[in-house]
């Protein structure tokens, strides 16, 4: 968050599009998919949510029938880049990070 510079309230909703991303490579039901609680305090939601997405990533690769490292490589073609979708037409560019600023 902070290398990024994104509150809590910007990586909560990244962490959440990353599950987004993770339960549609991973073909699991986002209904039936469990999703932290939170509340508690901006901080340890984010928290939470991030050691969620840790287990979400083996259950997907166990879904999807593949390593967990490459569950992940699929999962970061379909990111977001500068606020769109990276679907082929807009490909993630070199040394981009999650949210779009270089590393």
């Amino acid at each position: 968050m902070r290398f990024n510079d994104v509150d809590s309230d910007g990586a909560r909703r990244a962490l959440l599009t990353a599950r987004r991303i993770l339960l549609g490579v991973g073909k699991l039901d986002p209904v039936t998919e469990p999703i932290p609680f939170s509340g508690r305090s901006p901080r340890l939601d984010t928290l939470n949510l991030a050691a969620y997405l840790g287990t979400l990533i083996e259950r997907a690769a166990a879904s999807a029938h593949c390593r967990p490292d490459a569950l992940v490589e699929q999962a970061i073609g379909q990111l977001p880049v500068d606020g769109r979708r990276s679907d082929g037409s807009h490909p993630r560019r070199a040394g981009q990070t999650f949210g779009g600023r270089a590393g």
